[in-house]
């Protein structure tokens, strides 16, 4: 296939990028710094510049395109430093562009429309068509404007356009863009930090885990053989449910670290952690995941904790990341 992706650069499009390639695919992604896109120029992919607001080079990269993949967004959660109309702009607007570029490409691409868990009712057994959040407005617009953009896509499925959405979890793992793949929005900013000794703890609540590697494998399923209006989950098993702490504390235990990073109740530390304390309050369903229905059409199996926690020490070992792996760590 002719896949075009967005937001190459970023931890789970740089992923996509790699393995569309190794499978075969011929591969456009746009990124808004070509400064960081000469890994993926090697790599085989052909780069164009610009954002989700340039209607332009969307249309560029779409060119002959037989599946669109979106995987451009603001980043929300406790590190962003992005605000209400960054995610409006980008998670709602710019799937507003994505899919209006698509609907009247020449090639009449399928789309695949990366979103989040935070758009899931976690009160039930989060499922391909379990129930969402309610529209409300809350302390953050992230949500909203992520909710906004699902539905946004159902209804242009609805009208005919092949477009379907993979809702991920907490993505963490390699990349082959490694400073990306570390920023502070990142979860593997924290595992690092753990390692290190730098992060010292974070709210006591549980979070599904979903290996990258995994993400990849579920969008590009979803574009070669997902189903227009279909929602795919990529939010690993009840099984890797777990707290940002214990996820550290699982790393540094693999690594040999005796740092622990504390469970905070988010009473103790309120301005802490800001918006992210309404999640806290979630009550998880039994059970909390079950994802047989994507795992089973798209022929997945997901990585388990441990393995992907394994895969991404080797990873930040091998770049030098982890004190006593051969470089300073930077």
């Amino acid at each position: 296939m002719r896949l075009f992706i967005t937001g190459g650069s970023g931890l789970t499009g740089a992923n996509l990028c790699v393995t569309a390639l190794q499978r075969g695919h011929t591969v456009t992604t746009m990124v808004r710094d070509p400064a960081s896109a000469s890994f993926l120029t090697d790599a085989g992919c052909r780069v164009v510049t610009g954002d989700l607001a340039n209607l332009d080079a969307l249309a560029d990269g779409m060119t002959g395109a037989d599946a669109v993949i979106n995987s451009a967004a603001v980043i929300g959660g406790t590190w962003s430093t992005a605000g209400p109309d960054d995610y409006d702009r980008a998670n709602y607007q710019g799937v507003v562009n994505v899919l209006d570029v698509a609907e009247r490409a020449a090639s009449h691409p399928r789309c695949v429309m990366i979103s989040t868990a935070a758009i899931l009712d976690m009160s039930h057994t989060m499922t391909e068509i379990s129930p969402l959040q309610p529209i409300v407005h809350g302390p953050t617009t992230y949500t909203p404007a992520k909710l906004s953009a699902y539905y946004l896509t159902m209804h242009r499925a609805s009208r005919g356009l092949h477009a379907c959405t993979v809702v991920p979890s907490g993505i963490y793992g390699p990349s082959p863009l490694v400073d990306r793949a570390l920023a502070a929005t990142s979860f593997n900013s924290s595992l690092l930090g753990a390692l290190r000794g730098e992060f010292d703890g974070y709210l006591d609540m549980p979070l599904p885990w979903v290996f990258v590697q995994d993400v990849a494998d579920i969008v590009l399923a979803a574009a070669e053989q997902g189903r227009p209006g279909a929602r795919y989950l990529a939010i690993g098993s009840s099984d890797d449910l777990r707290s940002l702490p214990d996820l550290c504390n699982q790393i540094n235990d693999l690594a040999g670290v005796a740092h622990r990073v504390r469970a905070i109740r988010p009473q103790d530390e309120p301005e802490r952690f800001g918006a992210m304390t309404r999640f806290s309050e979630h009550t998880y369903a039994d059970p909390p995941i079950d994802a047989s229905v994507t795992n089973k059409e798209l022929g997945i199996t997901s990585t388990p904790v441990a393995e992907g926690l394994r895969r991404t020490l080797d990873w930040l070992r091998a770049a030098g990341r982890v004190p006593g792996s051969g470089r300073v760590p930077g």
